[in-house]
């Protein structure tokens, strides 16, 4: 009862705001939620162009785990909120927004980084740096370990992305990440590009949606801008 009754004053508060805002985006309040990767790589651009475009929109951007992003969702504490991985909740709507390329990285001096294609059996035998449980990226990763049929000897785990990549830069093992994160590592040098043959690493990035909650202007606004590219 107390779950229901939360849900339903959380939406009332977001009826509120939504009326309060007005249709020509002259006021109001945007609360973006987003996956920690797809905040600090895909959205900055984003947002700084609806800032400019809006400029009586007052904006903020929460940084998580995909986990608790959609915790947020659920309790209107975000208006929009985009994620690094399925999200398996029967009182959320997620829906396809981008597919991200993904990358095996390992140290420079590492064994396998001199190899010209690396196997199953020599990527089960090395130290894999993760996310925590609740992050997308896990999720994703856990899912293609399964389909390759990789074991990982042991693993390391990392409460972030860049800490991943630091991480793996620093000798602790290899790992798989997003292209967009990794660039300007690979780019210095810090670490290097593994390739497994006849296989692209990819992941699929959403959009979540109460289905019952209405979007306020700006948020529909917002949608639109992400949308079209």
């Amino acid at each position: 009862l107390f779950e229901y009754a939360s849900g339903i004053f959380a939406m009332e508060r977001a009826a509120l705001e939504a009326l309060q805002a007005y249709s020509d985006l002259e006021r109001g309040r945007l609360r973006i939620g987003a996956s920690m990767t797809v905040a600090a790589y895909w959205l900055p651009g984003y947002v700084a162009d609806f800032a400019q475009a809006h400029p009586g929109i007052s904006l903020s951007l929460t940084s998580a785990n995909t986990q608790t992003i959609a915790e947020n969702l659920l309790a209107c504490e975000v208006d929009i909120a985009l994620v690094e991985g399925p999200v398996e909740d029967e009182r959320i709507e997620s829906r396809p927004w981008r597919e991200e390329p993904l990358l095996i990285v390992a140290p420079p001096d590492s064994p396998l980084a001199k190899e010209a294609g690396v196997t199953v059996a020599r990527l089960s035998q090395a130290t894999w740096v993760v996310r925590e449980p609740g992050s997308g990226t896990r999720e994703v990763m856990n899912r293609w370990l399964d389909k390759l049929g990789i074991q990982p000897a042991r693993l390391i785990e990392a409460g972030s992305t860049e800490a991943v990549i630091q991480t793996v830069a620093a000798g602790g093992g290899v790992s798989m990440v997003p292209r967009v994160s990794s660039a300007d590592q690979i780019a210095l040098g810090k670490v290097v590009m593994l390739t497994l043959p006849g296989v692209q690493l990819t992941r699929q990035l959403y959009r979540l949606r109460l289905p019952r909650r209405p979007l306020s202007p700006a948020a529909l606004a917002f949608e639109a801008m992400i949308a079209t590219d």
